[in-house]
């Protein structure tokens, strides 16, 4: 069976110095460095200075456009820094998708700083910042003709069971404090709650560790990866509530965000326990410890 994460199309440096020196002679002499790679995009340094997101499979494409139209809707609206897309490139015989550039945003992926409980304690409230803009009705309607709505879904917990489970029973180290029962039967009690019936909100869609910036003193510092960036559900970002914070944060995130209410919480964590469950199982079989990790993090503080 082909994991989902495995690219429709084949990519190589190769291309990308041929795609982004054609289209961007601006850029030239390019000097280019594997930057990272996850489900969607591969992402290359160009210069030292310029990140570009390539997709790597059709659905990819829609969520590229989706970005563009995203992060230029929320350009000077949000306390954290986010990219700004400089460079768009354009389909070619060689390459069938859109791509973008944006000059590097400093810090290191939360996944990747092996942080401490009191870096992600201090982290709460400017989260909870971020979060609070993000969700303003107000910026929703300002931006309801650039950002789309939801169109894969994304918050119907019910079609995400089956497959989590599966890979559920194919992870190979939880933490001790799990049980795979226990969590088949607490995913199945979660995906029941009541769909969002408030007005759509500005989300980012994917929110978790590794689209979380934070600079050398762990302090969060911009977010990244807008794919899934739409107007929705905030309980698809509220995850991060169970997924990144231990417990004893999550008032420091509550006390700037406000109140959330219980329908709101448990899709929350319905999201929260599908991360950590997806990243344990991706960062196990792409041989990625860091997302392993952060899988098995969300884990222990959904369970706290």
């Amino acid at each position: 069976m082909t994991n989902p994460w495995e690219a429709e199309i084949e990519f190589s440096m190769e291309l990308a110095e041929e795609l982004v020196g054609r289209q961007f002679p601006e850029l030239l002499p390019v000097e280019l460095e594997f930057y990272g790679q996850g489900w969607d995009n591969v992402a290359v340094l160009v210069n030292g200075e310029w990140v570009f997101r390539f997709p790597q499979r059709e659905l990819a494409r829609l969520t590229m456009e989706g970005e563009l139209a995203c992060l230029t809707a929320l350009s000077d609206h949000l306390p954290l820094a986010i990219p700004h897309p400089q460079f768009v490139g354009w389909p070619t015989t060689a390459y069938p998708f859109v791509f973008s550039g944006y000059r590097k945003l400093p810090g290191t992926t939360g996944c990747s700083a092996s942080l401490s409980a009191d870096q992600r304690r201090a982290c709460a409230p400017l989260l909870a910042s971020f979060l609070r803009s993000l969700h303003n009705p107000a910026l929703a309607v300002a931006c309801q003709d650039r950002v789309h709505s939801d169109r894969i879904d994304r918050a119907n917990m019910q079609r995400f069971l089956v497959p989590m489970e599966k890979r559920l029973h194919e992870i190979r180290c939880l933490p001790e404090c799990v049980e795979r029962a226990g969590l088949v039967s607490l995913a199945r009690d979660l995906a029941q709650t009541p769909a969002w019936e408030g007005t759509r909100r500005v989300v980012h869609g994917d929110l978790y560790a590794r689209h979380l910036l934070v600079n050398e003193a762990g302090q969060l510092c911009g977010v990244i990866d807008w794919g899934d960036g739409h107007l929705g559900d905030p309980a698809l970002d509220l995850s991060v509530l169970y997924s990144f914070l231990a417990k004893e944060a999550r008032p420091l995130f509550e006390a700037v965000y406000g109140g959330i209410d219980e329908r709101t919480r448990g899709r929350a964590k319905f999201r929260a326990l599908h991360y950590g469950v997806t990243l344990t199982h991706y960062g196990e079989q792409a041989a990625d410890e860091a997302i392993a990790q952060a899988g098995r993090d969300a884990l222990t503080f959904l369970l706290e």
